[in-house]
């Protein structure tokens, strides 16, 4: 919301410029700035469950659980008719197999999207190279995404060619 449409138009125009196809929104975007996307053909893996800092879920109540479906149910329902979103989201970076809290979440939210836009798949964004080793919550997604920060969450103490090393 606090971007501008000159702010909007330099980030269509550095995603261009690196050839992107895609991109990767942590939170809701405006309309404005879907509409720049589709216009220039990006698409938008689109977030919509509440931003938490990777490997930390705070929505444990279930109230707050239920808070959090109702606002990714709200966005969905809001963006549906935008082209350029390929996928709605439900977490940001979730550490393994996630809170059992956040699991009942995915669960619940994504058949909820399901239901509401067959359209589009549901996805889940994991954070780390240690990826959970079994199904579990993720059964309930159609995509995951991986985050992962070299020399920010892990190879910290590694100058850049050691963290390069990683890559």
């Amino acid at each position: 919301d606090a971007l501008t449409g000159a702010d909007e138009d330099r980030i269509v125009a550095d995603l261009k410029a690196v050839g992107a196809n895609a991109t990767r929104s942590q939170l809701p975007l405006a309309d404005s700035m879907l509409a720049r996307l589709e216009a220039a053909g990006i698409l938008v893996w689109q977030e919509v469950g509440p931003w938490e800092p990777g490997g930390r879920w705070r929505a444990e109540s279930p109230a707050q659980i239920a808070a959090a479906r109702d606002r990714a149910l709200r966005v969905a329902e809001a963006g549906q008719a935008s082209p350029s979103i390929l996928t709605w989201t439900l977490t940001n970076e979730v550490a393994g197999n996630g809170q059992p809290a956040q699991q009942e979440y995915i669960r619940q939210t994504a058949r909820r999207l399901h239901e509401l836009d067959p359209t589009r798949p549901v996805a889940a964004d994991l954070w780390g190279r240690i990826l959970p080793n079994r199904a579990g919550v993720f059964s309930a997604v159609d995509a995951i995404g991986v985050t992962d920060y070299i020399g920010w969450y892990q190879a910290v103490d590694k100058d850049a060619a050691g963290q390069a090393a990683m890559a």
